[in-house]
């Protein structure tokens, strides 16, 4: 029997639980419908959304389209059979098809027959290869014959290409091919097509010019290399190849570095240059020395720049151009330079005479030390030119002086020595031993083995000579060295000429100053107002003894009033004329004294006036006109006299030199040769002066005969240029003879008197001419007379000159120039003479023009 409290208890459970389940059961339906409610709304949101998405989806589509279709170039989607899927506006008008017509049809239907077969080709390679994307072109023929280039890009597509990070990639890499991953598997293809016949044409001239270029380049005789950023060749012409020695193949390998061509001492420099060309695009030029593949160095002028490509710098073209021979040349100026350089400072040296002894031995230092030769040195001759001693010597480094030993060498020891400067005008060997006997006997003890030696010349004498030692070894000289040193040899022998000469005016100076402090003469400087700023005198002059030293002085303080104001005339007149003279007399102790006045003009403002008291020379030229009345007699009898005597004086003395001249061809002893022809040469001069003194005895005597003949003027002239050509040339004179057409070939003349005016003339222009010309011009003028005419000679000479004021005195007997050498030039004053005397007696005359110094 149940317990009621048991069953109540449980319907009271049951109850509870009823109601609990039915409250979670209002509870979920609750939830169920707020879900449906949700799931509503979501869904209405959803179809928004697809729709929206669906809108974005076609203008995405049609934007997508309109690009397509937009675009210029002919665009395929086809299958893998290559059926036409889809083709774009472009397709439809080139192949003048629709859109229908083009679907479903095989797109190698639409290929020429000529490339239909590549095109095919290179589509089942890409897809064996698996190839996602190719780029392929070819050309095609239109209806010109001209070839259109189409470039085709292929893309094998498959549903992952949206999401292939490869293809995006390689894409955007712009490369011609791209492999796809295993993970693709095509469905379709899409075919670009489009024109790059433009690009192409560019590109074809491109490598034209390119290859155009690079043949050029292996031709061209420039070296032309091109390397990477890294320094490492890439291309190098075939001129470059060959100077550097290389083949090809060794440096074709792109692991040449240009290094290898480069001293190791300038690698830093070229490195350097190389990184600022890649760093700036800075172009560069420069001289380098480069290193063949057999070690030679060789000089080269390299010009550097860029390779550019899309303006990046991918490397670096240099051009090098082989300076070896220009090198040489620059160097042989420089050495030219050098040498010139040395004869200026020599030259230089020389200009000042002062210290001549250390001038001289700087000089031997310079040029030895330049030439790089073991001595130098100087010998100078002794007055008979017997002797030769060592004067001046410099020796380099190791060498022994020799200056001590050789003193008062005498020439009879080395006879060739003088002969070979004598003739040859040197003494030159390369090797001693070749030299004569006697010339190596002297210097192979000096331990000498090369030479060269210039001999030094003083008014066409040898006088010493300037010698270059080479000690270490048998040296080739030099061309250029054998100038150099002739050179320098004729500087120092004009050097020594000079001081020579300085020496003799310093001498002469000093006497010209003892003999003008000796003169019997007042001089003074006196401005043209008459002002007197010095004065001097070795004489006493009464109206010098007026001048105050305190104070200005003038000539109206030491003249009367009557001579100052001549005087102050005559200073005019000396400013206006340059000279000018003037003659005054002074009343002095209790006689009247004679003065000369000479004037010079100094400036414009100052006169030297030298007064000279000249009332013994009055008094002398009083007695003189008495004794020249008495002279001109006696000058008479005395040329009388010496016609006889002269006549007297020849018959002997030919005798003498028929006798000599017999002696000196039969005598075989030389001694007595020479002694004999110094009486003939002696006894000839006699003989020709006697003739001269006979010659202008018979002129004043009257007793000169003229005997006229038919003379040919072109013979005489020509035997005068026969006689004096050889000795015009060895004084290096020009002779020239200018004969105008009116000259007659014949002229009525004494043939032996014309020839002898014309010798003597033409002997007294050579005589007096060191240098430039001689020249004899005739031309004739018609005398009015039938068959007479006035002949004109002129000698014109580049000699020494003749003052004005000595011009008339050169034609008087037995008188020369003042101031003439007659050591120098000889002469008994003779010659002018008889030419006057000569021309008085065949109705001619003779003239004289002529400045000092301009012949």
């Amino acid at each position: 029997m149940s317990d009621p409290g048991i069953l109540n208890r449980k319907f009271e459970r049951e109850r509870a639980a009823r109601i609990e389940a039915e409250r979670l059961l209002e509870a979920k339906s609750l939830e169920l419908f707020q879900s449906n409610e949700q799931l509503k709304k979501l869904n209405q949101n959803l179809e928004e959304l697809v729709e929206e998405r669906s809108g974005k989806l076609n203008s995405a589509e049609k934007d997508y389209e309109f690009l397509i279709e937009s675009i210029n170039d002919m665009i395929f989607r086809i299958d893998l059979k290559g059926r036409i899927i889809f083709a774009n506006q472009v397709v439809q008008s080139m192949l003048g098809l629709t859109r229908f017509e083009i679907t479903d049809k095989n797109i190698l239907d639409y290929l020429p027959e000529n490339i239909k077969r590549t095109i095919q080709f290179h589509f089942t390679r890409q897809y064996l290869l698996h190839n996602c994307f190719s780029y392929f072109e070819f050309p095609l023929e239109n209806v010109t014959t001209h070839n259109i280039w189409i470039g085709l890009s292929i893309h094998f597509s498959s549903p992952i290409c949206k999401t292939c990070v490869r293809k995006k990639h390689g894409i955007a890499g712009y490369t011609q091919y791209l492999n796809a991953g295993i993970e693709c598997d095509f469905n379709e293809i899409i075919v670009v097509a489009h024109d790059i016949t433009p690009l192409k044409l560019a590109q074809i001239n491109l490598e034209k010019n390119e290859k155009r270029y690079r043949e050029l380049t292996e031709f061209l005789p420039e070296m032309i290399c091109e390397v990477n950023t890294g320094g490492f060749l890439t291309y190098a012409n075939q001129f470059a190849l060959k100077r550097f020695g290389y083949a090809p193949q060794d440096v074709n390998d792109g692991m040449f570095n240009i290094l290898n061509i480069f001293p190791k001492n300038l690698h830093k420099e070229v490195i350097g240059r190389i990184k600022r060309i890649q760093k700036y695009g800075e172009t560069s030029s420069g001289e380098y020395n480069v290193i063949t593949s057999e070690g030679e160095i060789l000089p080269v002028l390299a010009h550097i720049s860029p390779m550019e490509d899309d303006g990046k710098i991918t490397g670096i073209r240099g051009v090098m151009i082989d300076i070896t021979e220009r090198k040489k040349h620059e160097n042989e100026i420089a050495h030219n330079l050098k040498q010139q350089e040395i004869v200026s400072v020599i030259s230089l040296n020389y200009s000042s005479l002062e210290d001549f002894e250390i001038i001289t031995n700087k000089t031997l230092q310079i040029i030895g030390q330049h030439v790089q030769v073991s001595r130098v040195y100087i010998f100078e001759d002794s007055v008979d030119g017997k002797f030769t001693s060592n004067t001046y010597e410099w020796c380099n480094l190791d060498v022994s002086p020799q200056i001590d030993e050789l003193q008062n060498t005498p020439y009879k020891l080395i006879p060739s020595w003088k002969m070979f400067l004598e003739t040859k005008g040197m003494v030159f060997s390369e090797n001693i031993s070749e030299l004569p006997a006697d010339i190596y006997d002297i210097l192979e003890p000096q331990h000498i083995k090369s030479i060269i030696v210039y001999p030094l010349v003083a008014e066409t004498k040898i006088v010493g000579f300037i010698g270059f030692d080479e000690c270490t070894t048998y040296r080739h000289w030099s061309k250029s060295e054998i100038e150099l040193l002739r050179t320098v040899a004729s500087i120092i022998s004009n050097a020594f000429q000079r001081n020579k000469i300085q020496t003799e005016l310093i001498n002469r100076e000093r006497e010209n100053r003892l003999i003008i402090e000796s003169i019997p003469d007042a001089i003074m400087q006196v401005d043209q107002a008459g002002m007197i700023k010095s004065c001097k005198s070795s004489q006493k002059f009464s109206f010098f003894s007026l001048l105050k030293s305190d104070k200005s002085d003038s000539i109206y303080t030491i003249f009367s009033k009557k001579i100052a104001r001549e005087f102050y005339t005559s200073l005019a007149k000396c400013i206006q004329l340059g000279l000018y003279q003037f003659e005054f007399q002074s009343l002095g102790d209790e006689i009247i004294d004679f003065y000369e006045s000479r004037m010079i003009k100094l400036s414009d403002n100052d006169i030297l006036v030298i007064i000279r008291n000249v009332t013994e020379k009055r008094e002398q030229e009083k007695q003189l006109k008495i004794a020249k009345t008495k002279a001109e007699e006696a000058s008479k009898s005395k040329s009388e006299f010496l016609a006889n005597v002269s006549h007297e004086i020849r018959t002997p003395l030919n005798a003498i030199l028929g006798l000599s001249q017999w002696l000196a061809e039969n005598t075989p002893i030389k001694q007595h040769q020479d002694y004999l022809n110094t009486i003939l040469s002696s006894g000839k001069n006699l003989l020709n002066l006697l003739n001269d003194i006979l010659d202008l005895s018979k002129i004043d005597s009257g007793r000169m005969d003229i005997e006229l003949s038919p003379m040919n003027y072109h013979e005489i002239v020509t035997d005068i240029k026969m006689v004096f050509q050889q000795k015009a040339e060895q004084k290096g004179l020009s002779f020239q003879i200018n004969t105008d057409h009116s000259v007659p070939d014949y002229i009525l003349m004494d043939n032996l008197r014309f020839y002898q005016i014309i010798f003597n003339l033409v002997s007294n222009a050579i005589k007096f001419t060191s240098k430039g010309f001689i020249n004899i011009s005739a031309y004739a003028v018609n005398a009015g007379v039938n068959n007479t005419i006035n002949l004109f000679l002129i000698i014109e000479d580049t000699g020494i000159g003749i003052d004005e004021d000595q011009q008339q005195k050169i034609f008087e007997s037995f008188t020369q120039q003042s101031g003439q050498s007659n050591r120098e030039f000889g002469g008994t004053g003779l010659g002018l003479a008889i030419v006057k005397g000569l021309l008085d007696k065949l109705n001619g005359t003779i003239s004289v023009k002529s400045k000092p110094g301009k012949g």
